[in-house]
């Protein structure tokens, strides 16, 4: 049988190929998922000597219908490897199926695919270049992609980690990219203009779609794509007030000292009726996070909140057991060049961090899913809700399903938030 499957009586021919290997073509891999179609879908069965096309969408070849591709994998495939779930899940709803390489162990691949390199070099904002490319190159990229991760996929475990990577973790950031967020455009062409040269490559009818990047060192995502870093937006230059709700108003709720929370909870101490926690603690917060990340002074170990955060990095850096207690990834000290007691409880705490703020995510999303406001970007520990006014006053619904507390700001763009009279 031909690699090239372009009519549905080959598609019948098939058999069931059981584990695989698949990776879904857009039409440019530059453009963001969601503003991308298929154009073909690589297929290759762990245990065979060669791999499929499927084509939908080419100039090369003629056209299955991705109704009948999409029933094939459903009842003919078991695991789905692919290289990155988040972006599939754009292309095909199996996301049962779907299993992340990534998220068994992080991976570079060597693309060396002189033709495949020359058009994306040459012509890479053009929208459709991927049908353009010959499609015997496509499939021999993915042939090579496959060389390269085969044996990292025979390492997978699904256990615990795993499982809230490749499910909940992946899930909570697909579901805020699909909202994308409004622009202002006479803004975002004066602070933005220059710096994104190519516009088309996250934006479509007056929304930019966001992109968080998962397989970060610290477990931590960033929000980086198209030369603008979500996570890092500029509060001084107004650059901010490119973004605009598409709805009333922009609400913004924000963890209030969320690490030396998370720090507390991870040490089993008690903070559950301390709403003020700085105050409480009678110290500035820069000082709190230099204790927290730089070690304890033997002066603040009279107070006992130091007390316990102390004891319990001592313990869990003595012990090197601190690994298996993450929630979103395992750390190797000499490779993640962890050298000291406050880059470890740094790093932990990012782990949480990112942990807890996917569970918030996920329960805003349930309780958000049939009103007209949305999740639109998270940035480590706030959460901005482009809120409808149709859907009556959300704002103590959505901080009651936050663990830690949190304050409110409103505003009619990003760079106008201000603290909200019932926050």
């Amino acid at each position: 049988m031909f690699y090239i499957i372009e009519k549905q009586e080959q598609l019948n021919q098939l058999p069931n190929l059981g584990d695989c290997f698949i990776h879904f073509i857009g039409n440019n891999d530059n453009f963001h998922p969601k503003l991308q179609e298929l154009s073909l879908i690589y297929i290759r069965p762990l245990l065979d000597h060669k791999g499929y096309i499927l084509c939908i969408n080419h100039t090369e070849s003629f056209s299955l219908n991705i109704e009948n591709i999409y029933s094939f994998l459903h009842n003919n495939t078991n695991n789905l490897f692919v290289l990155n779930k988040k972006e599939t899940m754009y292309f095909c709803d199996l996301k049962d199926k779907f299993k992340d390489i990534n998220f068994i162990s992080n991976i570079e691949l060597n693309i060396n695919n002189t033709c495949y390199n020359y058009f994306y070099n040459k012509f890479h904002n053009n929208p459709v270049l991927n049908n353009l490319i010959p499609i015997s190159k496509h499939y021999e990229k993915y042939n090579n992609i496959f060389e390269q991760v085969i044996n990292k996929i025979q390492e997978y475990k699904n256990d615990n980690i795993y499982e809230f990577n490749n499910n909940e973790l992946t899930e909570a950031f697909w579901n805020i990219e699909q909202n994308g967020i409004k622009l202002d455009k006479n803004s975002y062409k004066e602070h933005f203009g220059l710096k994104t040269k190519y516009h088309e490559l996250n934006i479509r009818g007056g929304k930019i779609y966001t992109y968080y990047n998962l397989y970060t060192v610290t477990g931590r995502p960033s929000n980086k794509f198209n030369n603008i870093n979500f996570a890092a937006l500029n509060k001084n230059n107004n650059e901010r007030i490119s973004f605009i709700p598409e709805n009333h108003e922009f609400i913004e709720f924000d963890y209030t000292a969320f690490h030396p929370y998370l720090a507390a909870k991870l040490a089993n101490f008690d903070l559950s009726n301390i709403t003020d926690f700085y105050k409480w603690l009678n110290v500035e917060k820069s000082e709190v996070f230099h204790q927290l990340y730089g070690g304890i002074d033997e002066k603040n170990l009279e107070h006992p909140y130091f007390k316990a955060i102390n004891n319990f990095t001592n313990y869990i850096w003595q012990s090197n057991k601190y690994g298996l207690m993450t929630k979103n990834r395992n750390f190797n000290w000499e490779k993640d060049g962890i050298d000291s007691s406050g880059k470890m409880l740094s790093y932990l705490l990012q782990s949480y961090e990112t942990y807890y703020c996917v569970k918030t995510i996920t329960k805003i999303t349930e309780y958000l899913k049939n009103k007209k406001s949305k999740l639109i970007l998270t940035t480590y520990d706030s959460f901005l809700i482009d809120y409808n006014i149709d859907d009556g006053n959300i704002k103590s619904d959505i901080k009651t399903l936050m663990e830690f507390p949190s304050k409110i700001k409103c505003g009619k763009n990003y760079n106008n938030l201000e603290i909200c009279q019932d926050s």
